[in-house]
């Protein structure tokens, strides 16, 4: 397929932190869809990565370490959550494995329902 590197054509949000932003970067493919709730001004994006293992825990540990973020998992998933002062009712939501992140973004969805996709993403991946 002809085209842009997805890594190259695929942004950081801009929400991201230094160790998000950084496991980010050195993600070595990445996948970004965008939906929009219809009949609303919502919508959402999710964004999949590969990464490595290492950057993974190393985002995983800032994570958990962050009083940002509310923390919880689905088996072997790593899931985080929180809100985003923009918007009607944006949040940013997390999953990881270890060689597989998920990011979900989005007005007019919950906390629950960023992570909660952002883990189906991961577990999609992991098939």
């Amino acid at each position: 397929m002809e085209g842009p590197d997805p890594l190259d054509a695929i942004e950081a949000p801009s929400v991201l932190g230094p160790a998000a932003r950084h496991t980010f970067e050195t993600a070595t493919d990445a996948v970004g869809c965008s939906y929009g709730i219809p009949y609303s001004d919502g919508g959402f994006y999710v964004i999949v990565l590969a990464v490595d293992a290492a950057s993974a825990s190393e985002l995983v540990s800032a994570l958990e370490a962050s009083n940002e973020y509310e923390h919880t998992t689905r088996g072997d998933i790593a899931m985080f959550s929180k809100g985003v002062p923009e918007g009607i009712g944006t949040y940013l939501g997390y999953a990881l494995d270890e060689n597989v992140w998920a990011i979900v973004q989005g007005t007019m969805v919950s906390s629950t329902t960023s992570v909660n996709i952002a883990a189906d993403a991961v577990t999609a991946v992991l098939g």
